[in-house]
């Protein structure tokens, strides 16, 4: 049982007034938000592992008083593979809801990504909330998902053409073909992993998903850790959970989940 008590959590303030203005249900929201947001966070994110770190020293600047909440919520972990995500994704049953910030990563982040599931080494887990039956929600991990499903498609999204991608993901369920071939929207996404000084290029610098060879069915094999949660009271206020756990995830209780996560609490 995760107890939502009279706690102190720090929200977003684009997301508190969403939540004000619909009742908690994700909502699609405009271009212009979306961008400004885009850019806020993105500045921020140079700041994200210093208050993962030392989220507990808050001053308590910005906080917000909720109500108090008593939840049933199941948590399971799961380990798709990425074809498996990227099926997801394409079919719409993976999707992103309306108080989660735009696709915000660069290239060359997403290429570090990349590199790491194909030299092997691990990524952090993803959350996922299940609405109904092969239908999710992403809580937590959408840089890492999109990122993948870009790749495996070839393209990367033009910059400013994320918060149009945006709502026809929301209206369509996905993007289409003809949008994907689109170059308006989308470039090539070529692997950009350029060398440190005095170091070799890293052998799959310039790679895409048609020319990793061999590789590429070794990426696609590779299994990623997602921790799906459902919540089964109280069922008055159906996936109201939902933002809270996204909101704890991205503030106060980074930590207590993802630990729930590795260990399947």
């Amino acid at each position: 049982m995760i107890r939502a008590g009279t706690a102190h959590l720090h929200v977003p303030q684009v997301c508190r007034k969403r939540r004000e203005q619909t009742g908690g249900n994700p909502v699609t929201i405009n271009d212009e938000a979306l961008q400004q947001q885009a850019e806020l966070e993105t500045a921020a994110e140079n700041q994200e592992e210093v208050a993962a770190s030392s989220w507990f020293e808050d001053d308590g600047a910005g906080e917000v008083e909720t109500g108090t909440v008593d939840y049933d919520v199941t948590s399971s972990p799961n380990d798709f593979n990425v074809r498996t995500i990227v099926d997801f994704v394409a079919s719409g049953a993976v999707k992103i809801p309306g108080f989660q910030r735009n696709y915000v990563w660069d290239i060359r982040r997403a290429s570090r990504l990349i590199e790491s599931l194909l030299i092997g080494l691990p990524i952090p887990q993803v959350f996922l909330y299940e609405e109904s039956r092969n239908s999710f929600l992403v809580i937590d991990g959408q840089q890492r998902l999109m990122s993948i499903f870009y790749f495996m498609k070839g393209r990367f999204p033009r910059r400013e053409k994320r918060p149009a991608l945006r709502r026809i993901m929301d209206a369509e369920g996905g993007i289409p073909e003809n949008i994907m071939a689109d170059d308006s929207y989308f470039q090539k996404f070529n692997l950009s992993l350029p060398s440190k000084q005095g170091s070799a290029n890293s052998k799959f610098h310039g790679k895409n998903a048609l020319t990793l060879d061999d590789y590429k069915t070794t990426l696609e094999m590779r299994t990623i850790r997602n921790v799906v949660v459902k919540q089964t009271a109280p069922e008055e206020q159906r996936d109201s959970s939902v933002f809270e756990i996204f909101n704890r995830l991205n503030t106060g209780g980074v930590r207590w989940f993802r630990l729930l996560g590795q260990f399947g609490g």
